[in-house]
């Protein structure tokens, strides 16, 4: 092929584009360059470059490769990629990227390699990013070694070292699962040593802190934190201009925090409370942060492209 040129299967579930390359009808076997398309149901690839084996549904792209599943709305990016769709998966690697578009807000993921699978329908239902894996939206944001996203659930599970930025919260644990409903983050858990940090109107820190977390989002902003054993708190009271009542420093089996716009509510013990409220001067600066304490605000990714930072 020299120019653009358009090549339809006989069952038109297949339909591709390119400027230049060739094709072997004996075998369907294919290499396209310049603009390079092909089009699979719902499913578009294009790239620099693409090898392709229409039987086997086998592609390789060079450079620039895009996957995109029209019917998820999800779009996976690198410089390499292969779709094995006999097989039902395709992966990305070298600038990796997978996209969940949104109206509001689009969640970009990064990470050494995404890997997705599809269903039977040839839809996008699982991805799997792979190492050093940070992820931006305007109201969310994230960094981890590995993570699941489950577009049948909305559901991003996150492991080894997971910490999950949430307006002023920094949110760490074990490992964390975030659902999202409509578009919006709709409920948090997480498994051990989780771990709950946002800045008081000063240079302090109200931390909460349990074995495991269940918690609730409210317009994007976390309402309702259920810690379940070995609950810890250390919150800043003040007064509505700011003036600093004392340190609350608590401990319980478990615990029932309310908040609004991230402001604490109120608290509810559950079982063995041993609470003390200290004026300023009382508490020591060693004593005013829980064990096993990280602010990690530098590595939290403020725009698209902080993701490629690690």
């Amino acid at each position: 092929f020299f120019g653009p040129s358009h090549i339809i299967s006989k069952d038109k579930r297949d339909s591709i584009y390119c400027e230049n390359g060739w094709y072997n009808t004996r075998i369907d076997v294919a290499r396209f360059r310049e603009r390079a398309k092909i089009y699979h149901d719902k499913t578009f690839l294009t790239g620099d470059s693409i090898y392709y084996e229409r039987a086997d549904g086998f592609g390789q792209v060079f450079r620039n490769a895009l996957l995109i599943d029209t019917q998820q709305n999800i779009l996976l990016t690198g410089n390499y990629g292969e779709m094995q769709r006999k097989k039902g998966f395709a992966f990305m690697t070298d600038s990796a990227t997978a996209v969940m578009v949104d109206k509001k807000d689009s969640l970009f993921m990064h990470s050494d390699t995404v890997h997705a699978t599809f269903d039977t329908l040839q839809n996008i239902n699982t991805i799997h990013c792979f190492y050093k894996v940070k992820f931006f939206r305007h109201d969310l944001q994230g960094m981890c070694d590995s993570l699941t996203y489950l577009g049948r659930d909305s559901v991003i599970t996150m492991y080894h070292d997971p910490v999950m930025w949430s307006d002023s919260n920094q949110i760490t644990a074990d490992s964390i699962k975030l659902t999202i409903h409509s578009g919006e983050p709709d409920s948090l858990k997480m498994y051990n040593a989780a771990f709950i940090i946002w800045k008081d109107s000063t240079d302090s820190y109200n931390q909460v802190k349990g074995r495991n977390v269940l918690a609730k989002f409210r317009e994007n902003k976390l309402y309702k934190i259920n810690i379940l054993g070995n609950s810890e708190t250390i919150y800043y009271v003040r007064e509505e201009d700011k003036t600093l009542i004392g340190i609350n420093v608590a401990v319980s089996s478990d615990m029932l925090i309310f908040l609004n716009d991230n402001k604490l509510q109120t608290i509810t013990y559950i079982e063995k409370p041993d609470e003390h409220l200290y004026p300023e001067k009382e508490l020591p600066m060693n004593e005013r942060k829980l064990k096993n304490f990280k602010w990690l605000e530098k590595q939290r990714p403020r725009k698209k492209s902080d993701i490629f930072i690690w």
